[in-house]
């Protein structure tokens, strides 16, 4: 039988919990989430299929006004005096989008670390790596 493929969403849950356990044992960073895509699925599925279209664009023209950026990474770690890292969440056959690496392009320009990561295994090789 094959491996079961997790969606972006459920390997994103799964870096979560190990993030949120490696700050309780640390505590010398922080990490958040950039919801730009999982809030817009959100969105979606509440409104249903009749309003969908002109809710999606109404809320996407709003917090577009607000700072929503596309291509945004789904993850930042800041650490106290190093600054910020950000992870791009993708199933492992996943691809980065056009405007995901324009993204990555500029923030890797800024000296601003950025990564694709598969699987909490990747996260775990980056914290090392990033001296975080």
């Amino acid at each position: 039988m094959g491996a079961v493929s997790l969606t972006e969403s459920e390997i994103q849950m799964q870096i979560v919990d190990y993030l949120s356990h490696l700050a309780a044992m640390r505590k010398d960073f922080i990490f958040f989430s950039v919801p730009n895509e999982g809030f817009m699925k959100g969105v979606s599925i509440v409104a249903g299929n009749e309003r969908k279209s002109k809710l999606t664009a109404k809320v996407v023209n709003m917090l577009k006004k607000m700072g929503l950026t596309d291509g945004i990474p789904d993850l930042c770690i800041v650490q106290k005096n190093r600054g910020a890292f950000f992870l791009e969440v993708k199933k492992p056959d996943g691809t980065v989008s056009a405007t995901q690496k324009i993204i990555h392009e500029r923030m890797t320009d800024l000296n601003i670390p950025v990564a694709v990561v598969r699987s909490v295994e990747d996260v775990m090789r980056l914290v090392g790596e990033w001296g975080i």
